[in-house]
């Protein structure tokens, strides 16, 4: 893997990780139509880099579930998290082969749809100030728990982790904002799950890409998941999703011809 290769491979695992377009769909695009493969010395890099972003773009909410007995906030992100674990396991098999782009269209197209039905949920909801958002009050241990359940479909490439979280939400009752700040949050221990899960399959972190590469990799993929974070936060404030439903629309038809 060159550079440059790394570079582009970083952006698009930061820009797709926050945006409601699956980052995993997009690398399993690349990779199947132009013959990039990025490795998992690679992946553990990205990933390690997008779980940096997350964390740096949601600092004052981590902040303010930690200035305060936050037993409750913890153990619903760890609820939330549990469905895509037990599925993980489940389907492990199942899973590593769909890696391959066979499904790829599919899951670009239920993205699509998870997004229209969640602007359709929404579409009279006004938008609440970032500021008046307070996750304790607003979701219990069942939104937590069913918003976790589609959290574990989206660990199949081309559906959306961040869409189908955020749109879940919607359906739940959550107004746009509290759907896509849980949803981040929901994403940490994901991230580092994933980390964890290609280190143990790769034994120790070792590979033939080289340090330039997995440096540039690293770089672009934090920059771009910091930014594509925060612009989520203010696209779900202003704007609904049907320029993302679109986009995953036209990804699927791609999908479908090349794959």
């Amino acid at each position: 893997m060159t550079i440059w290769e790394a570079v582009i491979l970083g952006l698009i695992q930061g820009i797709t990780e926050f945006l409601p377009i699956s980052s995993s769909g997009h690398l399993v695009f690349l990779q199947n139509v132009w013959g990039i493969e990025s490795g998992l010395s690679f992946n553990i890099i990205v990933h390690l880099a997008t779980l940096i972003a997350v964390i740096a773009a949601m600092f004052d909410q981590i902040k303010k579930i930690f200035s305060k007995p936050f037993f409750k906030p913890v153990i619903l992100i760890v609820i939330s998290t549990l469905p895509a674990v037990l599925i993980a396991l489940l389907f492990e098999g199942f899973l590593k082969s769909s890696f391959d782009g066979r499904y790829l269209g599919w899951g670009f197209l239920i993205s699509a749809i998870f997004l229209v039905i969640g602007d359709f949920i929404c579409e009279k909801q006004k938008p609440f100030p970032l500021a008046d958002i307070d996750i304790e009050k607003s979701i219990d241990t069942q939104k937590a728990l069913l918003m976790g359940v589609f959290q574990g479909i989206a660990v199949f490439p081309g559906i959306s982790r961040s869409g189908t979280t955020i749109s879940s939400g919607l359906v739940l009752g959550l107004d746009r904002e509290t759907a896509a700040r849980f949803s981040f949050l929901m994403s940490i221990p994901i991230i580092l799950g994933a980390v964890v899960f290609d280190i143990i399959d790769i034994g120790v972190v070792s590979s033939n890409i080289g340090a330039g590469a997995l440096i540039a990799g690293f770089v672009s993929a934090l920059i771009s998941g910091y930014f594509a974070a925060k612009i989520m936060l203010k696209i779900l404030s202003k704007r609904n999703f049907w320029g993302f439903s679109i986009y995953l629309i036209l990804m699927s038809l791609l999908s479908f011809i090349f794959i």
